[in-house]
């Protein structure tokens, strides 16, 4: 295992425990000289792990906030399926807790709506195909309100 360098990690220990006041839990030192957040035993009580997931996070923003000119649906829509994953098994983290979802939202099913015509699809492919769209969406707005 790889030591984690010691940057502030005192306030981030108060900041964590802070976080989990009156949940039982709290912030962990592994070694007093290389200071690391443990809050829990599960993959994600911790702050390597979490700030991996937050790396993941921020890639799939990336890939979902493309220009409304450049937006490839497939892929976006494969970035807010992952983020809805990330967010049911893993919790959400916090660089996506402001994430405008209505926003992208309005932008991929403008631009589903404009070009789904030109691939000639049969009606319940582009019914269907819109209705999942939405309802990832959906799923995505759900764990953000939580």
């Amino acid at each position: 295992m790889t030591a984690m360098p010691n940057l502030g990690a005192a306030n981030a220990l108060a900041r964590v425990d802070d976080l989990f006041q009156g949940s039982g839990l709290r912030a962990i030192s592994i070694d007093s000289n290389k200071t690391m957040g443990t809050w829990a035993s599960d993959n994600f009580g911790n702050d390597g792990a979490c700030d991996f997931r937050a790396d993941v996070i921020d890639y799939l923003l990336n890939t979902a906030k493309a220009p409304e000119d450049f937006l490839e649906i497939d892929e976006v829509m494969a970035a807010v399926a992952i983020m809805v994953a990330i967010c049911e098994r893993c919790g959400v983290p916090g660089n996506l807790q402001e994430f405008d979802v209505e926003s992208l939202r309005r932008s991929v099913v403008a631009v589903f709506d404009a070009e789904i015509d030109d691939y000639c699809p049969k009606p319940a492919h582009k019914r269907d195909r819109r209705e999942v769209i939405n309802r990832t969406f959906d799923e995505l707005q759900l764990h953000l309100s939580a």
